[in-house]
């Protein structure tokens, strides 16, 4: 995997749970006695992090001022919005994303994507002409991302942060409220037929998320099949890729990239239900999903850990299935690139030693990070941080395997 394959995204806990709520669309949105608009709640492992309501332009359209009649259509529009959002609402997102980190220097720039380049990150060809010439994308193709970025354009967020303010040492909560995407311009033609289409549009993520995208601190690597991988054929794939991207980004801290993640977890992440009837099809569709991430190179490998496989088809092994655990190892490019803008920590001088004798041996066995790691024992990312010494000490364990290898 090059670097021309990895996007830099957000990956706040605001941002991340926003996209997945819209990539649910209406299995996870409701209108209820609390808000007139379909509304749903974000939240990280019992944390309220806010809510998000698809609605029509907040500072135009009053609600409370409204006869029941046209509160009644309004409503209605926006569930059909709802209905409508999927993973490709999410991916459009995504993309707008990816732009606006590329080319902003400032939480109020826009930046310009054509629909057309929205295709193409997404991974689909424009169609040919006789002469085997690119002729452009359909009609239909335009018009399938013209409706996502409709639909993104009535997604409000209200989230709460803590700050602290003037220097003091007591946090305050903060309240934010406003658009997921601020669309500023959009430019549309006519074909041949009268029908419009939508070339060209200048947007802005929401002020939530600019404020804290700006900084790099909030930001992962993700694999471009995030996108690319089709939204019928492989939504589990392209789900399960967002998720490890958010979290290898939250363990690069401790470089804990290879802890392992229990089945019922990645189950509740891919939004992959358990077949009660039959488990052994969910158990199979998530294995045939880590394979392909694992054969496209989204990852580096992946084994499972304490999955008795014999208990298979037993009365209530099901719900053992659900805590067998899975260990799943990011590419080489991933761990090294979180390891660089990791700060350096001081270490004694032993380990220091230890450090170099472990990347001179490595240099004059002309080995990889990855072939060294794998005749040591250790797992790639902890042999990078000691080589860059980068931590403060090294486990017992981990030592006396490269104090073995170092001696061969």
């Amino acid at each position: 995997m090059s670097k021309k394959e990895l996007f830099a995204i957000d990956n706040s806990k605001l941002f991340y749970h926003t996209r997945e709520q819209i990539s649910a669309g209406k299995d996870s949105f409701e209108v209820s006695d609390e808000s007139v608009w379909p509304s749903t709640q974000i939240s990280a492992n019992g944390e309220y992090l806010g809510q998000i309501h698809v609605s029509p332009d907040q500072n135009k359209v009053d609600p409370f001022i409204m006869n029941a009649s046209e509160l009644n259509v309004w409503t209605k529009t926006m569930m059909n919005y709802v209905s409508s959002m999927s993973d490709l609402t999410a991916d459009v997102f995504d993309i707008l994303t990816i732009e606006w980190l590329k080319h902003a220097n400032h939480v109020h720039d826009t930046i310009e994507i054509n629909v057309d380049d929205i295709l193409r990150y997404r991974g689909i060809t424009p169609r040919l002409n006789g002469n085997q010439r690119s002729s452009g994308y359909r009609p239909d193709q335009r018009e399938s991302i013209a409706k996502q970025i409709q639909l993104l354009d009535h997604i409000w967020i209200e989230a709460e942060r803590e700050i602290y303010s003037n220097g003091d040492s007591q946090k305050k909560t903060q309240k934010l409220k406003g658009r997921a995407i601020h669309l500023h311009l959009e430019f549309r033609e006519q074909d041949e037929d009268g029908n419009t289409e939508l070339l060209l549009i200048r947007a802005r993520p929401g002020d939530m998320f600019a404020h804290t995208l700006l900084n790099g601190r909030q930001t992962a690597l993700m694999s471009k099949k995030a996108l690319e991988y089709d939204v019928d054929k492989f939504p589990y794939e392209k789900r399960l890729t967002r998720y490890l991207s958010y979290i290898w980004r939250i363990r690069q801290q401790n470089a804990s990239y290879t802890d392992t993640i229990r089945v019922q977890t990645l189950l509740d992440a891919i939004k992959l239900p358990l077949n009660k009837k039959r488990p052994l099809r969910t158990w199979e569709r998530l294995e045939k999903a880590l394979e392909r991430l694992e054969k496209d190179r989204v990852v580096k490998s992946f084994q499972f850990e304490n999955a008795n496989m014999n208990i298979i088809g037993r009365r209530g092994w099901s719900k053992k299935m659900l805590e067998w655990k899975v260990q799943i190892v990011p590419p080489d490019e991933i761990s090294s690139h979180y390891i660089q803008i990791t700060s350096p920590t001081s270490m004694p001088t032993q380990i220091s030693g230890i450090a170099k004798k472990v990347k001179e041996k490595r240099e004059s066995l002309a080995l990889s990070l990855s072939q060294a790691s794998e005749q040591i024992g250790v797992n790639v990312a902890t042999l990078s941080r000691i080589e860059n010494q980068k931590v403060s000490s090294i486990r017992g364990s981990t030592k006396k395997k490269i104090e073995s290898w170092l001696q061969i």
